[in-house]
């Protein structure tokens, strides 16, 4: 067994060695025959909205999800609003214990129904959480909105100690999932990138390197 592992991990080696020397023939010879004309970055064109047309929040039951943040007012201006922004920060706690929307004060093994209005400012705060930076925008992610009591009760299994609890009196749990099989939905990145930066369709190498990039990186090797 530690044989077969010793393996994997030469075979995994030796791919990202030969990947890299590719890669950097390729962009020298590029750059010897396409010299670019500007300093701008040419994976820059990737930035544009796919956080909001490539969702990554979705509810446990697979309900729709918010797309976007709509009706935000921004009349107060930048500094006021970076100001709320830095006292939102600076005046969070930890909550060790929550309100039961169900109204029972003692702890119980039942898990409580959920606020709706709750879940969904829960919603807005993941959909502003999406914007946050990402490798060549792939967001190697998902969140899951644990929020029915049944999806509650299977979820507290797994937590340690007074976490179930939490769990369970709480209006919804989110649960982050790393990605690493971004290569099963890499067909719709391509699709998105070239819809919204139509110049990407004939850079096919360039394409391919991205995809090979993400790929690689969000498997966890090396």
């Amino acid at each position: 067994m530690h044989r077969i592992r010793q393996s994997k991990m030469a075979i995994h080696a030796t791919f990202f060695l030969f990947w890299m020397i590719f890669t950097t023939v390729h962009s020298y010879s590029t750059s010897l025959l396409f010299p670019r004309r500007s300093n701008k970055s040419a994976y820059s064109y990737i930035k544009p909205t796919r956080r909001l047309d490539q969702p990554a929040i979705r509810l446990a039951n697979n309900e729709p999800t918010l797309s976007s943040t709509e009706g935000s007012d921004n009349s107060d201006g930048p500094t006021s609003l970076a100001t709320s922004f830095d006292s939102i920060l600076l005046n969070r706690y930890a909550c060790t214990r929550f309100q039961r929307y169900d109204g029972i004060v003692e702890t119980v093994e039942e898990p409580s129904t959920s606020d709706p209005d709750v879940v969904q400012d829960a919603l807005e705060c993941l959909d502003l959480s999406r914007r946050a930076p990402s490798g060549f925008n792939a967001q190697p992610y998902k969140l899951i909105l644990v929020k029915t009591p049944q999806q509650k009760k299977a979820l507290a299994r797994y937590c340690i100690g007074h976490n179930a609890h939490r769990v369970r009196d709480s209006d919804c749990t989110a649960v982050f999932l790393a990605d690493r099989e971004t290569a099963r939905t890499i067909g719709a990145y391509k699709s998105f990138v070239v819809s919204n930066s139509p110049q990407w369709k004939n850079r096919k190498w360039g394409m391919l390197k991205v995809q090979a990039l993400i790929t690689l990186f969000s498997s966890g090797y090396p």
